[in-house]
């Protein structure tokens, strides 16, 4: 498969900002819940929420290391995380919208939603590229006379 060398130039990056993301849900989780979201760890419903935060934390530990190997080993692997990624967001977007009937924007304070959305559209933007080059074969070049 002959996979662009974008996809490893994206992935990568992405990793490492899904690493910081996973430690500002886990290892900062107090600060990260309390000071940006403004959550309550001690009121009811608090630990749950902890819980739930540092649950997504550790899928973003997993994703960044996922991403940053498959990067540096196998873009044919990278392009597979990169597409599973809006896949998987847009699964959970719809989940919410059918149990919860979405998210309401001020029921929370969302500090990374437009973060997530420019991290999802840069996914979304290299897998269409990608696929595109791979099932098609990439660019073609001109040739005259």
């Amino acid at each position: 498969m002959n996979v662009p060398k974008l996809v490893s130039w994206v992935a990568i990056p992405l990793g490492c900002l899904d690493l910081f993301r996973g430690m500002a849900h886990t290892v900062f989780l107090g600060t990260v819940g309390a000071d940006k979201s403004g959550l309550d760890f001690t009121s009811f419903g608090g630990p749950e929420q902890a819980v739930l935060m540092a649950a997504f934390g550790a899928s973003n530990l997993l994703t960044g290391v996922a991403l940053i190997a498959a990067g540096l080993l196998s873009r044919a692997m990278a392009l597979v995380v990169l597409t599973a990624v809006p896949f998987a967001y847009g699964v959970t977007g719809l989940s919410l919208e059918y149990w919860i009937g979405g998210l309401d924007a001020t029921a929370g304070r969302w500090e990374g939603a437009q973060m997530m959305a420019v991290y999802i559209n840069i996914c979304l933007a290299t897998v269409v590229y990608a696929w595109w080059h791979v099932v098609f074969g990439g660019p073609k070049k001109l040739e005259f006379g």
